[in-house]
């Protein structure tokens, strides 16, 4: 239908099954347009078709038109999200925080989840730059783009690292399509046996989605225009720049938002769709709760929304399940949370001291160890300063000693001349008191006789700024069978 403009709106208390509008067409202030407003059935989502009676038309129904609802304030603070915008729905950032923000912001206004299904890298927004086989590129190709918008031509050469394409959580049954290529194994009769019980499915085979591409420009290769001798020339500098380690580049991401009408399902932020999942935010307070002992339906449903209202920098409209979720919702994440234990935020507090600890025990671990049998393979007599006078406690092939100088005594009268330890491997532990456990299992040569394997174990107590050994268990390691 040409020269005509479609918006769908929310007709009220409207009854009536049409109601005529006259409005202004304001491309040219003169000419009157007449519209109709068609009642769709079941709701009151209305679409208005506008259309010009000088081209002849008339007011009619599309059939093939999604029913969405259209707004045009809405959309218009996404440009804002973006570092550098290129459009309404198109842009770049500098970093996958900020990205994340706009995915989420525009999720939130459109009541929908868009979800990686495949190819998920772990590290996007931090792909790392390989040394070879680069393609440069001076914009995106017709090949390159996939349904989404076009890196245009601005004089700055880039490689592409990493894209990650986001589908509509209603989109392809991309499991089902997985098991078709691989081909189904079961017999014709399980699978008749199975096909009453066949879940519900959210998926609606919608294609749209947010595509997010991560590239490094190179703006000291600029070129002014676009004729490809220069091109050329200026790719085969930036080439000869990377293999030589020399090339500083701008890491971008470029993110490329969906429109509406990309959907085939209702988009309605006062429409609640089925199938919402938790946001993430909320399902992570929704389990802190749990974890100090809110287990109470309605009193975890208050908590939320005061959550959702004064720690969401967007906040949503009271219809959307994944910031406001349902009591039976709330209640499933509850006895789910309940069996499986959810440590408290003390928990994990203490939790994280620890692995900062067990890093720090290591490399102390290590660096004793090294010290220690350097120390002992050179001259024994000096190991003296690593025990305790009085504190310090050894257990030799089952003989036990006490003290610095009683353990210093006994290691030097062991009855060989050179000795040469060699570790395997080394274990270290951090305890509650801040002290160190370390095993070690290794080799040891002493003057001509075969290797022995041996193990050692030392606890390493603090003492100030230094460490000292107050536990040490020593073995040969002979067996008997």
């Amino acid at each position: 239908m040409e020269n005509a403009i479609q918006v769908i709106v929310h007709a009220g208390n409207i009854e009536e099954d049409s109601v005529a509008l006259q409005v202004q067409e304001c491309s040219d202030g003169t000419a009157d347009v007449q519209s109709e407003v068609v009642n769709f059935g079941g709701g009151d989502l209305f679409k208005v078709i506008v259309k010009n009676d000088s081209a002849g038309g008339q007011v009619g129904r599309d059939e093939s038109t999604p029913f969405i609802q259209t707004n045009s304030a809405q959309g218009s603070t996404y440009h804002t999200l973006f570092d550098v915008a290129l459009s309404e729905r198109f842009g770049y950032v500098y970093s996958v925080e900020q990205a994340q923000k706009l995915r989420r912001k525009f999720e939130l206004d459109s009541n929908i989840s868009f979800v990686a299904t495949n190819n998920i890298r772990v590290n996007f927004g931090q792909t790392e730059l390989s040394e070879t086989n680069h393609r440069i590129f001076w914009e995106d190709s017709m090949q390159e783009t996939r349904n989404c918008s076009r890196i245009q031509f601005d004089g700055v050469p880039f490689i592409m690292l990493a894209r990650r394409v986001l589908d509509c959580q209603h989109g392809r049954k991309w499991k089902k399509a997985l098991k078709k290529r691989k081909g189904d194994s079961k017999s014709e009769r399980k699978r008749r046996k199975k096909e009453p019980h066949t879940k519900e499915t959210k998926k609606l085979g919608c294609l749209a989605n947010i595509t997010m591409r991560e590239i490094i420009c190179f703006t000291d290769f600029k070129i002014d225009n676009k004729a490809e001798h220069r091109r050329k020339r200026a790719s085969r500098k930036l080439r000869a720049a990377l293999e030589a380690g020399k090339a500083t580049g701008e890491r971008r991401i470029y993110v490329d938002l969906p429109e509406l009408a990309a959907h085939n399902h209702p988009i309605d932020e006062n429409f609640c769709l089925p199938h919402q999942p938790l946001d993430e935010r909320v399902l992570e307070k929704l389990e802190e709760l749990v974890g100090q002992g809110v287990v109470e339906v309605e009193e975890m449903k208050q908590t939320l929304q005061l959550f959702v209202k004064n720690d969401i920098q967007f906040p949503p409209t009271l219809s959307n399940r994944r910031f406001y979720p349902s009591r039976s919702t709330i209640r499933s994440h509850i006895r789910r949370c309940r069996f499986q234990r959810v440590r408290t935020k003390e928990e994990q507090e203490e939790i994280a001291k620890m692995k900062a600890n067990q890093v720090r025990a290591e490399e102390i671990g290590k660096s004793f160890c090294e010290a220690y049998y350097k120390t002992f393979d050179a001259d024994r007599g000096q190991l003296a300063a690593l025990y305790h006078p009085t504190h310090s406690i050894m257990s030799f092939e089952g003989a036990t000693f006490y003290g610095a100088a009683d353990i210093t005594n006994h290691l030097k009268a062991l009855p060989f001349q050179t000795v040469a330890h060699a570790m395997t491997s080394i274990d270290c532990h951090c305890t509650v008191d801040n002290s160190i456990l370390v095993a070690v299992l290794g080799q040891l040569m002493v003057d001509t006789d075969p290797k022995q394997t041996f193990h050692q174990t030392f606890m390493l107590k603090q003492d100030g700024t230094t460490f000292f050994i107050t536990n040490d268990m020593f073995r040969i390691g002979l067996h008997n069978f």
